[in-house]
C-alpha cells in the first residue's frame, strides 16, 4: 500500500515509468525482453517458494547478459546483533512487525550473500556478484540503491 505522500508523488508523475504488479504471479514480459530488473527490500516480504518462482521468472525475462539487482536486509548482520537478554527486540527487528495490523508488511524470510547466489544460479543466471552500495552494472543504481548500512547489494547476470 502506498502512503499518501508516495501516492501524491505517483500522481505527479514521479513514478510514471514504474509498473506495479503481483510478484507471486508470472511476470507480464516476454522471454528475454528486459535488460535490467531492480528490486529493493521486496524479497524478504515474500515466502521462500514465491521467491524461488520469482527468481526463475526474472531469469526468464532477462535478455542475454541482462542484470538483476536485488537489495535485501543483510541477515548475517541482523543475526550478529542478537542479544540474548533482549530477544523480543531482535525478533521485532527481524520481522519488522509489532501488531497484527502490520502483518501484510512482515518479513517472511531472510537472505545472505550465499543464499542469493544459490537462488539465482538455480534460476538460470550465469554470474552472481555481491556489490557495494551504488556500485555495479545495473543502470541507475545511483538513484535506486538505498539503506546502505543494513543491506546486501547483489547482482545476477543472465
Amino acid at each position: 500500500m502506498l502512503s499518501d505522500a508516495r501516492y501524491a508523488e505517483h500522481r505527479q508523475g514521479r513514478f510514471a515509468g514504474l509498473r506495479y504488479m503481483d510478484l507471486t504471479r508470472p511476470l507480464p514480459f516476454a522471454d528475454g525482453s528486459l535488460a535490467a530488473v531492480f528490486s529493493a527490500h521486496v524479497f524478504e516480504h515474500l515466502f521462500p517458494d514465491e521467491v524461488e518462482r520469482l527468481a526463475r521468472e526474472i531469469a526468464r525475462v532477462l535478455a542475454p547478459r541482462g542484470v538483476c539487482r536485488i537489495v535485501v536486509p543483510d541477515m548475517e548482520r541482523i543475526v550478529a546483533l542478537y542479544d540474548p537478554s533482549a530477544p523480543q527486540a531482535f525478533l521485532k527487528g527481524v520481522f519488522e512487525i509489532e501488531r497484527r495490523s502490520e502483518a501484510a508488511f512482515a518479513h517472511h524470510w531472510g537472505y545472505t550473500r550465499a543464499s542469493l547466489a544459490a537462488l539465482f544460479r538455480d534460476a538460470g543466471c550465469s554470474e552472481t556478484h555481491t556489490r557495494a552500495y551504488r556500485e555495479g552494472v545495473c543502470p541507475d543504481i545511483d538513484r535506486l540503491d538505498n539503506r546502505p548500512d543494513e543491506s546486501i547489494f547483489f547482482e545476477a547476470i543472465k
